[in-house]
C-alpha cells in the first residue's frame, strides 16, 4: 500500500523544490569533483548540515546517475526501512494486528509519504532513530555493553544526519541512567557503551568540518543568531510560526485524522 501510494505521489511531484535542488547539486558535486561537502551552487562549503544523507545521495547518483528518481531512492528505502522496524517492533511487544494496524496508520501518513519521496533528510533521520529505537529496546532485554553500543551507533549516525536526533540521545540517556534495574556501575558502562559512538561521530563532523570550513564552519552552526543571514533560503528557521502552524494545524492534521480512521478499519 505505501509502495503504491508512493509510486502515484511522486509521479505527481515530477518538480524538485528548491532545497531538493540543492541537495541534488550536492550529491552530484561529490561524484563528479571529489569533493566532499563542496556544491556548485553555491560554489562554497556546505556546512548547515551534517554531511551523511549528502553521501548517501551521492552513493546512489553514482549507482544509478545523478536524476531525481536516484535522489529520492535514499528516503523511499529508508521509509521501507522504517516501516519494517515498526512492525518488527511491535509484533514482538504485542502481536501481529497491533504490528500491521500501527505500521498501515504509518504507512499512509502525509508528511511521512511526502518526505518519502523527497530529497530531503527527514527520512534518513527518521530510519537512524527508529532502528535506534528497536537496537535499544533489544539492549535492555540482554543488559550487555555491545547492546547498547549498537543502539549508540544508530544514534550517531542520526546525529550526523539532522542535529536535532540529539533529543533522542538524551532520553535515551536518561533511561538507561534512571533504569532501576541493575548497580550503579552496570548502569554507568551502559551509559558509556551508548554515548561513545555519538560522542565519537559528533567528534569526526567537528574535526572535519573544522578542516573544511574553519569560521565559516562555526558561523554556520551559529547561524540562527543572526537577523539576516546570507543562507536564509537555505534554513528552515526562517519558516514563520504562522505558515508552520498553518502547515501542522491546517493541512496535515484532517488529513491524517482521516487516514487513520481508513487505517483503523
Amino acid at each position: 500500500i505505501h509502495l503504491l501510494i508512493q509510486a502515484v505521489h511522486a509521479f505527481l511531484d515530477r518538480a524538485p523544490d528548491f532545497d531538493e535542488s540543492i541537495y541534488m547539486d550536492l550529491g552530484r558535486s561529490i561524484v563528479r569533483t571529489g569533493e566532499l561537502i563542496t556544491s556548485n551552487y553555491p560554489p562554497k562549503v556546505f556546512l548547515i548540515h551534517p554531511p551523511l544523507f549528502y553521501y548517501l545521495v551521492s552513493l546512489s547518483f553514482a549507482i544509478f546517475g545523478p536524476g531525481l528518481e536516484a535522489g529520492r531512492l535514499v528516503s523511499t528505502l529508508m521509509g521501507v526501512g522504517c516501516l519494517t522496524l515498526v512492525f518488527s517492533i511491535l509484533r514482538k511487544e504485542r502481536d501481529v494486528r497491533w504490528a500491521s494496524a500501527a505500521t498501515l496508520l504509518l504507512a499512509v501518513n502525509p508528511a511521512f509519504l511526502y518526505y518519502g519521496h523527497s530529497v530531503y533528510m527527514e527520512m534518513t533521520v527518521a530510519f537512524w532513530l527508529t532502528a535506534g529505537l528497536w537496537a535499544y529496546r533489544w539492549a535492555v532485554e540482554r543488559g550487555n555493553a555491545g547492546a547498547y553500543a549498537l543502539a549508540g551507533t544508530f544514534l550517531g549516525l542520526a546525529c550526523v544526519t539532522k542535529y536535532y536526533s540529539v533529543v533522542a540521545v538524551v532520553v535515551m540517556g536518561l533511561a538507561t541512567l534512571l533504569d532501576p534495574s541493575g548497580r550503579a556501575r552496570e548502569k554507568l558502562v551502559r551509559l558509556l557503551s551508548l554515548l561513545a559512538p555519538v560522542s565519537l561521530s559528533g567528534a569526526a563532523w567537528l574535526v572535519w568540518g573544522l578542516m573544511s570550513g574553519g569560521q565559516s564552519f562555526i558561523n554556520a552552526q551559529i547561524s540562527w543568531r543572526e537577523v539576516d543571514m546570507s543562507m536564509a533560503v537555505y534554513s528552515w528557521r526562517h519558516v514563520t510560526n504562522t505558515v508552520f502552524l498553518r502547515e501542522i494545524v491546517g493541512v496535515m492534521t484532517p488529513v491524517f485524522a482521516l487516514l487513520s480512521l481508513i487505517g483503523m478499519g
